[in-house]
This record gives structure tokens, C-alpha cells and sequence, in this order.
């Protein structure tokens, strides 16, 4: 689980992701692919692609509460983590 705010540098996942207290996910990916940010309930609340190089994800609109980060890259390997967002 990710308890924001800090600052979080993630690896082992399928792309890098560094997390900070300032309302974003910084990616550095070295591949191209794709982030999705699901609800508690699974609903879909944010997709963006993500492109070699510094990725920025805002999630300052985000209300309080437990996300699910999916993480792909550009062969199909996926990451998810928990983030609870406070």
C-alpha cells in the first residue's frame, strides 16, 4: 500500500513510477505504455498514456480515498499497486 504524502520511488514494476506529495506521479518510463487509476469500487477514473522520457500525472482532483494503479507497457506486462489517496 502507498500512504500519500511522501515521496515514493516504486521499482520492480513494469514501468518505474516516482511518486510525490505534490498532487502528480512522475513516470520516467524507458517504454512506452499506459496508466490507469481505478476507484475502490473499480470504476475508471483516470487513463493516460504514458511515452518514453518524464511522464507527469496530476491527481489533484482525486477525493480522499483508495485507488488501484495499473500500470502496462507497450508488451502487455502489467503492474497494480493499492494508493490511498489522504
Amino acid at each position: 500500500d502507498l500512504y500519500l504524502p511522501r515521496a515514493y520511488f516504486l521499482v520492480g514494476l513494469v514501468i518505474p513510477l516516482l511518486l510525490y506529495a505534490n498532487n502528480f506521479f512522475t513516470i520516467n518510463a524507458n517504454q512506452v505504455g499506459n496508466i490507469i487509476l481505478l476507484d475502490a469500487f473499480g470504476k475508471q477514473v483516470l487513463f493516460q498514456a504514458i511515452s518514453s522520457g518524464i511522464n507527469n500525472i496530476n491527481i489533484q482532483l482525486l477525493p480522499d480515498g483508495i485507488y488501484f494503479v495499473k500500470l502496462t507497457n507497450q508488451d502487455g506486462q502489467q503492474s497494480m499497486m493499492k494508493l490511498i489517496w489522504e
